[in-house]
């Protein structure tokens, strides 16, 4: 991915020019000179991001560290398709010269943006904007970078289901939305009634994905608010403070993760090189991340890392998702298969291993992307720490240990479906298993890294402290 280290060097300069053009923009669509254009799909709403600069610019708090712009980041460079989105900034057939200039200047910075290492500076993979929840399809990515728009509950639950959206945090954030969507969905004109639909939808949502704990923790935090003020709000107004609700757990996320990061980031040293194994960074949670967070963070304090990164069978989210963004910030990296993690534990080419987690129980067993066990086992064997980094959201104390969790196992297509240079691998007769979860005992686990701090064995004592603190 092409794009914004060049705005270091010269980031006074280009960052005062980018807010005048975003000004100018600004006025411009006041002025409906640039109007959006939106397709619908159902209940849901499909943004590609194209090359036309004009298509879908927004102002979210930012998605890249320029005013948002996409500029086409994350699609190919079609200057036909450029003179073509002119023909937006004519409207009725009156020749406009300032959207003219402005989208010519926009072309040349998307030039710039192409010859330089891009970087990502903040990324909310689901958030609420005109009524609508969006979120980041990550099925397609790296190919392509599309945004969803959601305005019904099944769908969001359908898509967490088909990890349009995945990563416990930013699942736990999309079913808070959904259950937003669902309280306006109701045609109920009592609490009462408002409370039994808003139970079912939740009903609904929880079952999409039943390992990760934060799905359940989010809607149970909207239900327990709902049911607290039923009796001194009118059902309008417990719609409102439910999204009110939905969108605090989002912002909660973005600075948990930060304090998180920071936390872990002390324990990574300059010069390591470090074993990630799924994908647990922005695309993972609202915004910035869990483990690749701490990889992230330790980067931006100026220290030389170096990932392997896991590529994650039978999904890829490694080498699909974790790469890419590992690409956006400009860390070093290599994608290995799932099992080359031995041989570079074994030949000390490893200093540290990190993961997230879906679920942890009381005892410290965690519960995350199939083939952390195995890694585990590997790193307690050569004597590499383990770290597994979650937001205390993710820790079940309910749960005595981690043969209580609940494992899901998914369509087996997953697995007999990967192609190698565009052929099936698996003879077309062969059947297969998909468990997408392992547990890791916590006896190979080092320490877990929360907001509040790193616990450290032995954890049937210390993480309920870290948790209720």
């Amino acid at each position: 991915m092409m794009g914004l280290n060049f705005l270091r060097v010269y980031s006074p300069i280009v960052s005062i020019t980018l807010y005048v053009i975003w000004i100018e923009r600004v006025a411009e669509t006041v002025a409906g000179v640039v109007e959006g254009d939106d397709g619908n799909e159902d209940h849901q709403t499909r943004q590609d991001c194209q090359p036309g600069l004009f298509d879908e610019v927004r102002l979210r708090g930012g998605f890249y560290n320029v005013p948002h712009i996409y500029l086409s980041l994350c699609c190919e460079f079609h200057p036909a398709d450029y003179f073509k989105s002119l023909v937006i900034m004519v409207p009725s057939g009156r020749f406009r010269k300032g959207p003219v200039l402005l989208h010519v200047f926009l072309v040349m910075i998307r030039f710039l943006y192409e010859c330089f290492p891009s970087k990502i500076h903040s990324m909310r993979t689901v958030f609420w904007e005109d009524d609508q929840l969006k979120m980041i399809d990550q099925r397609i990515l790296p190919a392509r970078f599309e945004i969803i728009s959601f305005t019904d509950h099944k769908s969001v639950a359908q898509a967490i289901k088909d990890m349009v959206v995945r990563g416990a945090p930013a699942i736990g954030a999309a079913a808070a939305f959904g259950l937003a969507l669902a309280g306006y969905e109701s045609t109920s004109s009592s609490t009462r009634d408002l409370l039994v639909d808003l139970q079912a939808a939740c009903v609904t949502l929880k079952a999409s994905r039943p390992t990760a704990v934060n799905l359940a923790w989010a809607t149970d935090r909207i239900m327990g608010i709902a049911g607290k003020k039923k009796d001194e709000r009118s059902p309008d107004e417990l719609r409102n403070l439910i999204l009110e609700e939905a969108q605090r757990i989002a912002d909660e996320d973005v600075e948990i993760n930060k304090r998180m990061a920071e936390h872990g980031a002390a324990l990574i040293n300059d010069g390591d090189t470090i074993i990630h194994h799924c994908n647990t960074g922005a695309l993972a949670t609202v915004d910035w991340g869990t483990a690749l967070g701490v990889i992230r963070t330790a980067h931006e304090q100026g220290k030389k890392i170096h990932v392997l990164v896991d590529e994650t069978r039978p999904r890829l989210q490694g080498a699909r998702l974790t790469a890419w963004e590992l690409d956006q910030y400009g860390i070093p990296y290599e994608i290995i298969s799932d099992n080359m993690s031995g041989y570079f534990l074994k030949a000390g080419k490893a200093q540290k291993v990190l993961f997230g987690a879906d679920r942890v129980a009381a005892n410290g067993d965690v519960a995350n992307k199939i083939g952390t066990y195995m890694l585990s086992l590997a790193a307690h064997d050569n004597g590499i720490p383990a770290y597994a980094v979650v937001p205390t959201s993710t820790i079940d104390l309910s749960l005595e240990h981690g043969g209580l969790i609940p494992i899901e196992e998914r369509d087996p297509e997953e697995v007999l479906g990967i192609q190698f240079q565009g052929e099936r691998v698996a003879p077309v007769e062969a059947e297969a298993r998909n468990i997408a979860f392992d547990v890791t005992p916590n006896r190979l686990i080092t320490g877990i890294v929360t907001e509040n701090g790193v616990a450290y064995p032995p954890f049937d004592i210390n993480l309920r402290k870290f948790v209720e603190r």
